[in-house]
């Protein structure tokens, strides 16, 4: 940004007359173009998934690690040159797959859960699915995250968030013939 400021400086005291401003903010959007070069919007992939591919690359690669602050919409904007709905939509992609939480203040990316072990039992099967609305709000899921349903011998049935447990193998089952994952 600096660098674009010094630029635009320098051109005002170079053409200092009517045809200054469109001068100025073309040499604005160039700077800002070579600098963005990821995002492709002639490719046949909408610039809101390049976006979220390039944010999920980032988490991925641990250059935004968990609790870190995403960029601002207008950031986003200003970086890649793209629409203010394109970075709402890449945003919302990166919430439904669980990869970051948006608040008032912004996006940031998710710490992961702790994890607690889950042995199924005799009889007991495990479901899942996408949490309803109340479901959420009852287990405090955040965007998608799924739940597991457990399924007990005699119909009795205990929702738990998908990202909060672990299934591990009853080493019994295992030995008598059951199957395992």
């Amino acid at each position: 940004m600096f660098s674009q400021l010094v630029i635009l400086m320098a051109m005002m005291a170079i053409w200092p007359y009517g045809d200054v401003a469109i001068m100025a903010s073309t040499v604005a959007i160039m700077v800002r173009g070579s600098g963005a070069g990821q995002i492709k919007p002639h490719t046949g992939v909408a610039v809101y998934r390049q976006l979220a591919s390039i944010i999920r690359d980032q988490i991925a690669t641990g250059r935004l690690r968990p609790g870190d602050k995403l960029l601002t919409q207008d950031t986003y904007v200003y970086e890649y040159g793209i629409g203010v709905d394109a970075v709402r939509d890449a945003l919302a992609i990166l919430r439904s797959e669980g990869l970051i939480d948006t608040t008032r203040q912004g996006s940031v990316v998710r710490r992961p859960p702790q994890r607690a072990d889950v042995t199924l039992g005799p009889g007991m099967r495990a479901i899942v699915r996408m949490p309803t609305e109340r479901e959420r709000h009852d287990i405090g899921l955040p965007e998608g995250v799924p739940v597991v349903v457990f399924e007990k011998p005699g119909g009795e049935m205990e929702v738990l968030a998908g990202d909060r447990i672990a299934l591990v193998g009853n080493h019994e089952q295992d030995a008598a013939g059951g199957r395992s994952g």
